[in-house]
């Protein structure tokens, strides 16, 4: 007895209908997947036009004068007895803040502090570059 669903033998013992069916679904395919990247072209440029470029013109680390910026990491320190707010941002504060007061407020707020006090044995998050 022959297998009659192998290869071509499938296809040619469909009733019309089924055949009509298969092909049309074939070519929907086909359409679709042509049509694809048109559309995906066209989301792409639309969205260019409103400004969504996937990229910034001025990135985060840059500033006005095309300049790059070195790049803010996050470290955390151990509060050891004795230390203060104004201690350890002495001792890791970057040559990139100017004010001594505007690093305490980021650390502050990095840590979620709501005053200068704090406790040896805790740790804090402290930006550096």
């Amino acid at each position: 007895m022959k297998n009659v669903y192998s290869g071509t033998n499938y296809f040619n013992k469909m009733n019309r209908n089924k055949k009509v069916f298969f092909i049309k679904q074939l070519l929907l395919f086909l359409v679709l997947i042509g049509i694809l990247p048109v559309v995906l072209h066209g989301i792409s440029v639309a969205g260019k036009s409103i400004g969504f470029t996937g990229r910034q013109n001025i990135t985060s680390q840059q500033n006005f004068t095309g300049q790059q910026k070195p790049s803010k990491y996050y470290t955390s320190v151990t509060i050891r007895p004795g230390d203060t707010l104004w201690s350890i941002a002495e001792e890791y504060m970057p040559e990139e803040y100017t004010d001594t007061k505007e690093y305490i407020e980021e650390i502050m707020e990095l840590n979620h502090l709501h005053s200068y006090k704090i406790h040896s044995g805790g740790a804090l998050v402290v930006p550096y570059y």
